[in-house]
């Protein structure tokens, strides 16, 4: 598990989270915030930043995807509903 520190989602930690993803296809990272609401809102820029999927927050702590890790589509995206429509 990944964390945030008092400098929040600096490059440098961007990079990090991007490694991970790319290792691990799947990773949870702890975010300090001072709100929930900031929370939220870390989590989706850290997201977008990654090119990941924001999968779930669960108080501060994020779990985000990267389909590209494993070849597999976001769920949810374009595949996933053409997938259900061939079966």
């Amino acid at each position: 598990m990944l964390q945030t520190g008092r400098a929040g989602t600096t490059p440098a930690f961007i990079e990090q989270v991007r490694q991970a993803l790319a290792d691990h296809g799947l990773i949870k990272v702890r975010i300090s915030a001072a709100s929930r609401s900031d929370c939220r809102n870390l989590a989706q820029r850290l997201a977008h930043a990654t090119a990941s999927v924001l999968v779930d927050l669960t108080g501060y702590v994020v779990v985000l995807y990267s389909p590209v890790a494993d070849g597999r589509p976001a769920p949810g995206g374009p595949d996933a509903a053409k997938d259900r429509s061939e079966q």
